[in-house]
C-alpha cells in the first residue's frame, strides 16, 4: 500500500499503528493468502475497505475458516476470498450471528449443502442477516405477497442467493410493481418473469430495465407489447450494456446481414457475441457469395449453429474460421462498407 493509503488505514483503526508487522501483521496476511486462497491484491483492497480485519486474531480466523468448511461446505481455498469480500464475517460469533443465518438457510428455505456453500462464496453477507427481521420477512414476502409456493422460492433463492441480501420494499417489491403496473403486464406474468430470470431483481430500474425498455419499444420502434415479449423470452437483454452490447449487435445484424434481418430478430440474437461469432460469419458468408436476393439461410440458423456446423455449411476449415474470429475481435472492419457493396 501507498504511503497515503497506510495513513488512512491507521486514520480509520488507530490501535494497528501498535501493532508490530513482522509479528503480528504480517502472519495474518500470510494465513488469508497461503492457507485460505486469497491473493495479495484482494487483502489490500480487503483492508483498505475494513482495516479490523487485521486486529483479528490467528486463532479467529483459523476456526472462522473452519466452521465454514466444515459446516457451510465451503472450500477451503475459497475462505479468504470470502473474508476479504466481507471482512465482518471474520470476527461475528459463530453462535449468535453464523449459524443461526445457516439453519434458517438449510432447515427452513431447504437449501442444499452446494447451494449454501454456492450463496455464501458469491453473498457472503447473508451470513450476518437477521434472520427474524431480514431473512424470514423476504421468505414471506415471496411466499405470500407473490404466492410462491416453497419449492419455487427455494429455487429461485439457490439461483440467485444474491437476491436475500436486496431490500423488499426499496428493490424487488419496486421491480415486481414495475413490470405488474408500469408495464401493465398484471401481477401473474410479473411474477412469472422473475420466476424464470431471478437475476431480473438484481438489476437497477433506473440503470438497467427502463432505458432497455425504452430501447426496444422506441428506438427499435417495437412497441411496448413487442419490447415486453423480447424481455419475456430473452430476461438476460434487460443485463446487457445498451452501448458495449445491445445497440451495435443489433444495428450491425440490421445492416450487414443480406438480404435482410428484421429488428426483431436481431434481438433475439443479441445473447452471441458480435465480435467472436456474428460479424465472422457474416463476413465468411459474403466472401463465399452466400448472401444474395436469394439466400436461403436465416439470420437465426446461421448465427445459433454450432462451429463445426457453420463451417460445413459455409465450406471453411476451422483454421480458416479461426483466423475470421481474430480479425474481427482484432476489430479489422474494412470489409463492412466494401463487401456489402459487393455482395449486393
Amino acid at each position: 500500500m501507498s504511503d497515503e493509503d497506510v495513513e488512512k488505514v491507521l486514520a480509520h483503526t488507530p490501535k494497528l499503528a501498535g501493532y508490530d508487522v513482522a509479528g503480528a501483521i504480517a502472519p495474518k496476511v500470510e494465513h488469508l493468502c497461503q492457507e485460505l486462497g486469497a491473493d495479495v491484491a484482494r487483502v489490500r483492497r480487503a483492508v483498505q475497505r475494513e482495516p479490523r480485519l487485521l486486529t483479528v486474531s490467528l486463532d479467529r480466523l483459523e476456526s472462522t475458516a473452519c466452521w465454514l468448511t466444515n459446516e457451510c461446505g465451503v472450500n477451503r481455498g475459497d475462505v479468504g476470498a470470502i473474508l476479504c469480500k466481507q471482512p465482518s464475517v471474520a470476527w461475528s460469533s459463530v453462535d449468535a450471528n453464523l449459524r443461526p443465518t445457516m439453519t434458517f438457510l438449510v432447515d427452513e428455505l431447504g437449501m442444499s449443502p452446494t447451494a449454501v456453500a454456492r450463496a455464501v462464496k458469491r453473498r457472503p453477507s447473508i451470513l450476518l442477516m437477521n434472520v427474524d427481521d431480514n431473512l424470514r420477512a423476504k421468505k414471506r414476502y415471496f411466499t405470500d405477497r407473490l404466492g410462491l409456493g416453497e419449492e419455487t422460492v427455494r429455487a429461485v433463492l439457490e439461483k440467485n442467493p444474491e437476491i436475500l441480501a436486496l431490500s423488499v420494499e426499496d428493490s424487488v417489491a419496486k421491480t415486481v410493481e414495475f413490470f405488474a403496473r408500469d408495464l401493465g403486464i398484471g401481477g401473474d406474468r410479473a411474477v412469472k418473469l422473475i420466476t424464470k430470470a431471478p437475476a431480473v431483481l438484481s438489476l437497477s430500474l433506473e440503470r438497467n430495465i427502463v432505458p432497455t425498455i425504452d430501447f426496444l419499444a422506441d428506438e427499435l420502434d417495437l412497441g411496448i407489447e413487442r419490447a415486453i415479449k423480447c424481455i419475456e423470452t430473452r430476461p438476460q437483454l434487460l443485463a446487457y450494456s445498451l452501448e458495449r452490447k445491445l445497440r451495435p449487435t443489433v444495428r450491425y445484424l440490421v445492416d450487414e446481414f443480406f438480404p435482410a434481418c428484421d429488428v426483431y430478430d436481431a434481438v433475439q440474437l443479441v445473447n452471441y457475441s458480435l465480435k467472436g461469432r456474428i460479424i465472422p460469419r457474416v463476413r465468411i458468408l459474403r466472401r463465399k457469395g452466400m448472401m444474395s436476393e436469394q439466400a436461403l439461410h436465416k439470420p437465426s440458423y446461421v448465427v445459433c449453429m454450432r462451429d463445426d456446423q457453420f463451417q460445413k455449411l459455409a465450406g471453411v476449415t476451422p483454421e480458416e474460421y479461426a483466423v475470421e474470429v481474430a480479425r474481427a475481435k482484432d476489430g479489422e472492419t474494412k470489409d463492412v462498407t466494401s463487401e456489402t457493396a459487393g455482395a449486393r
